[in-house]
């Protein structure tokens, strides 16, 4: 697959590089991919057989989640991202529905899941797999499912929607083509994993060799943590709801100022009125 290889090939290339920035905490294009690799290893072991049953990720914008992602499908899953404001009985629905037999907590935070069908494991385990990979053969391709992401369905039941690895390709390669947002800029990540507007920084950046700068939930309910984290971010690709833009501009600190390079903004998920 074009993005797996490219991140391996950023890997290789700048290994040094920041891929995803979160809380504190950092992990550079060498770590993501040998990382990945190893939690792909040990997916293989804890999951045998020739059924490629989903992978819950559970957290929220940790670093572990991202090598999560990537171990689940270079071991030929596909994942589901859970965020932490999930309750517990909705998690339970979409262990039932997809069918999942594994969940990766990369919070490390403690999760009921009422459910017999899966096995918990702590991200940090996988990793304990020292040295191990998979072939590129059992990465997931094509018209596999590579993620699945959970609405809340209309009749109250959550509903996966599956997106195949040639989905995700097509729709990163048009961002990274008709937008300007190549040559390692650094991607704002506001939104959680488990909602489909975080595809729109998440992957374009990994695919173009640039650094994912998240704001977690707690930073965005308190608009002066907020700025403070806006402002060290260097942000260059601004991503967002047209609603979270509107309510930053509502602050007179929102200017140039407060985010020097950037020089690009994208917005999904809403509709598009005046917020300029």
């Amino acid at each position: 697959m074009k993005l797996l290889h490219a991140i391996q090939t950023h890997a290789e290339s700048y290994p040094q590089t920041d891929a995803f920035r979160s809380q504190g905490q950092s992990l550079t294009y060498q770590e993501l991919w040998e990382q990945s690799d190893r939690a792909a290893a040990a997916i293989q072991k804890r999951i045998s057989g020739e059924k490629k049953s989903p992978i819950l990720v559970y957290g929220h914008m940790e670093p572990c989640m991202i090598v999560s992602f990537l171990g689940s499908v270079k071991a030929g899953h596909p994942y589901i991202p859970v965020d932490l404001s999930i309750p517990s009985e909705r998690i339970a629905k979409i262990i039932e529905s997809s069918g999942a037999e594994l969940l990766i907590n990369a919070a490390g935070l403690p999760i009921d899941t009422d459910s017999q069908q899966i096995q918990t494991v702590l991200a940090e385990e996988l990793l304990e797999n020292e040295g191990g990979s998979v072939s590129q053969d059992q990465w997931v391709k094509e018209h596999e499912t590579f993620y699945i992401i959970y609405t809340s369905g209309s009749t109250g039941n959550p509903k996966g929607v599956q997106i195949s690895a040639a989905n995700l390709q097509s729709f990163t390669d048009w961002i990274c083509a008709d937008f300007p947002v190549n040559g390692g800029k650094t991607f704002l990540n506001q939104a959680p994993f488990s909602f489909d507007l975080s595809v729109m920084d998440l992957y374009p950046c990994l695919q173009s060799g640039g650094t994912l700068h998240c704001v977690t939930k707690d930073a965005v309910n308190k608009p002066k943590i907020l700025f403070e984290e806006l402002k060290k971010s260097g942000l260059n690709v601004w991503t967002s709801t047209p609603s979270f833009v509107q309510m930053c501009l509502m602050d007179p600190g929102f200017s140039q100022d407060l985010l020097p390079d950037a020089d690009t903004f994208m917005f999904c998920g809403e509709v598009i009125l005046r917020i300029w």
